[in-house]
């Protein structure tokens, strides 16, 4: 049984979309806008992609004026896959699939999970990160969650608003509404930029409370380390390591850095070293932070590690 999915129906874009991520429940709710193409000449009726521990509640194809709604939703637990059926033949070309999902902030360190950290009164607080590489950004939304099959990224996430959300790319718009379910009584939806085409486990969506110091790349490329409240000095050293790498990089590449912003954030609890979402590099404390007694030896395994993350965006 081949466990690839199908390739007459693959994405082009996906318009994803959180509309509730809940740091004291640790659940999300949202939907997902996919910008697809139907290759088969002949129409399909069966559309295939992954979803692990996701609630998916409806699902609808959009093809020019006319909208065709799934008959039924089958998950297949081993292969990981959900298939969504018609009941009438959608025709070759471009259409848009809308799925309304949710699912739980978990605590295995993949997918989108919760990580527990203490602020700077002792208070332990939670947030929310995503780890998606190899095949774990089908826990977070239903997707084609194989990185042969790239598409473009466009994030828009809500959330309490005494937190900060981190993308891979800028945000172009936030809001601020009044909302009682939330402790602080107020949401925040942060909208970011059009990723370029990548694979989903390149995705990354990071809530929390941060504190952040930045710098400029010789060519404009915004430089920015993410550290735990009252630690962003400890960045410093992480942050000339990694202006540094950009500038050689693009210079013995020939290759400009394709994202306008690099950002590095330290996670407490992290499974690997670090990981190399594009723009958006996720690092496990000890490989990002350095204060005044860390030995020169961890200085240059962290100068490495940042280095090397970093090599990965091209």
């Amino acid at each position: 049984m081949s466990v690839r999915l199908p390739t007459n129906v693959i994405p082009v874009h996906y318009h994803l979309n959180y509309e509730r991520v809940d740091l004291k429940t640790f659940d999300f709710l949202g939907f997902v806008e996919i910008d697809i193409l139907v290759k088969e000449k002949t129409g399909v009726k069966e559309i295939k992609l992954h979803s692990v521990n996701l609630k998916i509640s409806e699902a609808t194809v959009q093809q020019k004026e006319k909208k065709f709604s799934s008959s039924s939703i089958n998950f297949d637990i081993p292969s990981q896959t959900v298939t969504f059926v018609f009941n009438e033949s959608i025709p070759e070309g471009e259409s848009k699939l809308k799925i309304s999902f949710q699912g739980v902030l978990n605590e295995k360190l993949d997918g989108f999970y919760r990580s527990t950290y203490k602020n700077e009164n002792g208070e332990q607080r939670v947030m929310a990160v995503t780890q998606f590489e190899p095949v774990d950004a089908r826990k977070a939304f239903p997707c084609w969650d194989e990185p042969n099959l790239k598409a473009s990224f466009q994030v828009t996430v809500t959330t309490q608003a005494d937190r900060i959300v981190v993308s891979n790319t800028p945000v172009t718009q936030t809001t601020v509404t009044p909302d009682q379910s939330y402790e602080c009584g107020r949401k925040q939806t942060w909208n970011f930029a059009k990723t370029p085409i990548m694979s989903t486990y390149l995705l990354a969506i990071v809530i929390s409370e941060f504190d952040m110091i930045s710098d400029f790349t010789k060519t404009g490329i915004q430089v920015r380390v993410f550290t735990p409240l009252g630690k962003s000095e400890q960045g410093r050293f992480s942050l000339n390591v990694a202006v540094k790498s950009l500038e050689y990089y693009e210079e013995i590449f020939g290759i400009k850095y394709p994202i306008t912003k690099s950002d590095l954030l330290a996670i407490p609890d992290f499974a690997a070293g670090a990981m190399e979402n594009w723009g958006c590099v996720t690092y496990r404390e000890a490989r990002v932070l350095a204060s005044p007694l860390t030995s020169s030896a961890s200085l240059v395994a962290m100068a490495r590690v940042v280095c090397h993350e970093l090599a990965h965006q091209w």
